[in-house]
């Protein structure tokens, strides 16, 4: 099959998988920030002032598009504060661009595939504010010998004290830009030493937990967080194609989406920094989602911070309520409250919560066995704590779970301190 014939099969299967996908080139971004975002008006990008530069190099070309976020606070630079805390390792950091909102840099690259060593950088976007504007730089490889220049110029944006933000940049973007500038026979040591620190949102996004609707890509955490959505996106699976169907025919306009889909890429990710940013932060009153606060009390409890925890995982709880939502993470959530009331000393209204599990049939072994410690330690109740101990016994039997072992040594225990009071069990 020759080249020509291949490019032909390309553009057939494309239209035929947008087809299925029900993409039409019609269709417009439209985001829709009235969800978890609160207190941000709706934003269209294309209601943005835009203006864009293009400069032409030897083998590739480097396309320059300012965005004057005007009135639009969810694109306004990020407080350092907010970095600190996003910033999943602490770094030592030589300078402090606390009033330097250029140091933050977000890297995302569109590539020819996962051809292993072979796979190459054809598009590379980094966006960042500069003089009162977020400028998106895309550099577009129209030439792969001339990749090493490309790469060389590209490297001259990564200053001494950038914080890099990507979307899985840790284990897709950063490994292939160094990959290609080992493979390039470039040094790697400035891209090193100039990064100060990287934060990598997918990371954040997946410790907030599972969302029935959500799942953990881009756009989907986006639309989840911030509450944009796509109707006009090329599927990523498709980039590779289409930049083989420009190689042949060197026709620019068939990257046309490609180029649009990079940029929302790195707008997606501005919005997205600064939602998480007060998610994590600003408390939970500016979120109503009960999957995204539980998730947040879980990342303080992991942190040790266990008011922030129950702030969080009470403030779930109730949005679980308010929404009439039912099922384990609501079970899951509650457990965790409990938990954390238990160990404020607080067993009473840890208990009301282990009974409420049981009463609605939600129940797992640790619950009865926390209430029959309840029972035991603080209503000094040995024969309703040990009811529940054989209770979780049973659960677990008709259930087909191992029994704990700490449901049988308190059942055997239990019955010890039974008979040395001589009542016997009924």
């Amino acid at each position: 099959m020759t080249n020509r014939e291949i490019v032909e099969k390309l553009r057939t299967l494309i239209k035929q998988m947008e087809a299925k996908d029900g993409i039409s080139p019609k269709d417009s971004y439209s985001p829709d920030l009235g969800g978890l975002s609160k207190g941000y008006e709706q934003v269209f990008y294309e209601d943005l002032d835009v203006r864009t530069t293009v400069e032409t190099h030897c083998g590739f070309t480097v396309y320059t598009t300012s965005y004057n976020m005007g009135c639009f606070p969810l694109f306004y630079p990020v407080d350092w504060e907010t970095v600190l805390f996003l910033l999943e390792e602490e770094r030592s950091f030589g300078t402090d661009p606390r009033d330097n909102p250029d140091n933050l840099l977000f890297l995302d690259v569109e590539t020819t595939g996962m051809l292993g060593a072979g796979t190459v950088c054809f598009l590379i976007g980094l966006g960042r504010w500069k003089d009162g504007d977020f400028e998106v730089l895309q550099y577009f490889l129209s030439d792969r010998d001339k990749e090493p220049l490309m790469l060389e110029h590209m490297l001259a944006h990564i200053l001494d004290g950038t914080i890099l933000v990507t979307f899985n940049g840790k284990c897709f973007d950063v490994p292939l830009l160094t990959n290609r500038f080992i493979m390039n026979g470039l040094h790697v040591d400035s891209l090193a030493t100039n990064v100060l620190g990287h934060i990598d949102l997918y990371s954040l996004v997946r410790k907030l937990g599972r969302h029935p609707v959500y799942g953990y890509s881009l756009q989907e955490s986006a639309a989840r967080f911030v509450g944009t959505t796509r109707s006009d996106d090329i599927s990523g699976h498709l980039i590779p194609a289409l930049y083989f169907i420009y190689e042949q025919d060197q026709d620019i306009s068939v990257l046309e989406r490609v180029f649009t889909h990079n940029r929302l890429d790195v707008l997606d990710m501005v919005g997205l920094l600064r939602a998480l940013g007060r998610i994590y932060l600003e408390g939970p009153e500016v979120c109503d989602d009960p999957f995204t606060l539980s998730g947040v009390g879980r990342f303080y409890l992991r942190k040790g911070n266990v008011g922030g925890a129950k702030e969080y995982m009470l403030a779930a709880e109730d949005q679980f309520v308010v929404g009439g939502i039912r099922g384990r993470a609501s079970e899951a959530n509650m457990r965790q409250v409990a938990t954390l009331l238990r160990k404020e000393g607080n067993w009473v209204d840890a208990a009301t919560i282990w009974k409420d599990l049981i009463q609605q049939d939600a129940a797992i072994a640790e619950d009865y066995l926390w209430l029959a410690r309840y029972y035991e330690l603080v209503e000094a109740d040995i024969e309703t704590s040990i009811q529940l101990v054989e209770q979780g016994i049973t659960w677990c039997t008709k259930n087909q779970k191992r029994v704990p072992d700490a449901l049988m040594s308190r059942k055997r225990r239990l019955e010890k301190l039974l008979s040395k009071k001589g009542r016997p069990r009924e």
